[in-house]
């Protein structure tokens, strides 16, 4: 029989993290689920730590022979996925309630018009201290008047249904960043989002300078997100407005 929850989480030399947001889950209330830990060819001892929990049954550890890419990883997490609902946690963050998924799957088994529910967040440091906190709007209708003027849904709080994904599609591995939010809005197009207002999630923050790099595959992920969704939700002028604004800073630096 198959679990009700799939559980990815990826990782790519984090074997000083990932402990943590596999105790995370692992203290989860809700039990019916598997754990699929996706090792995207790490070159540290991830592989070693991981296998310290394999003693529980419901934990698979999946190495990569080589490193494929965020991307490319977590849509073959959902390719081998069994559960109705997968939930994504990266290998830096954790669940800090362990009702979390209780809660969620309660949610969208009570409503089958819902493809996505998020959750508030607690922003925390390297040491795991809490730096701040990550609030969104939580009913359809105020999610998606808010879309474009930033992500609504934290990429680690999200259960989502896997009838959704497998119709309207997985991760855009062409997109260079920002896949999750380009997700969503595809997913909006034919589900309706929802956000529990609980701080269920614990976002790692990390320190230093976003490279030219990073800036120039933002720019270039907003510029497609903006032609794609620009008639299809409200405000699009908001994501015009910051790709304008982003063109500018490279200009400038």
């Amino acid at each position: 029989m198959n679990p009700r929850v799939t559980i990815i989480i990826l990782s790519y030399n984090r074997a000083d993290l990932i402990p943590y947001a596999i105790k995370s889950a692992l203290s989860q209330t809700f039990t019916d689920f598997e754990l699929l830990v996706l090792d995207d060819a790490s070159t540290d001892n991830t592989r070693e730590v991981v296998e310290s929990f394999l003693k529980d049954p419901r934990v698979r550890l999946i190495t990569q022979p080589e490193n494929i890419g965020i991307t490319a990883t977590r849509n073959y997490g959902i390719g081998i996925a069994k559960g109705e609902y997968i939930a994504m946690l990266d290998s830096d963050d954790t669940w800090i309630d362990n009702s979390k998924l209780k809660k969620q799957v309660e949610l969208l088994d009570a409503h089958p018009e819902i493809g996505i529910v998020g959750t508030f967040s607690k922003k925390i440091n390297f040491r795991g201290e809490e730096i701040g906190e990550i609030t969104a709007k939580l009913a359809h209708a105020s999610i998606r008047r808010n879309m474009m003027f930033r992500n609504q849904l934290t990429q680690s709080s999200v259960l989502i249904r896997k009838e959704a994904l497998d119709k309207v599609g997985w991760y855009d591995e062409s997109i260079p960043i920002w896949e999750d939010y380009e997700l969503w809005l595809r997913i909006g197009m034919d589900y309706q989002f929802r956000n529990i207002p609980e701080f269920f999630t614990g976002y790692r923050v990390h320190e230093g300078n976003i490279s030219n790099i990073s800036k120039e595959k933002s720019l270039r992920a907003y510029t497609i997100i903006y032609q794609l969704y620009k008639k299809k939700y409200p405000f699009s002028f908001v994501l015009l407005g910051k790709i304008l604004v982003k063109k500018l800073l490279l200009i400038i630096n």
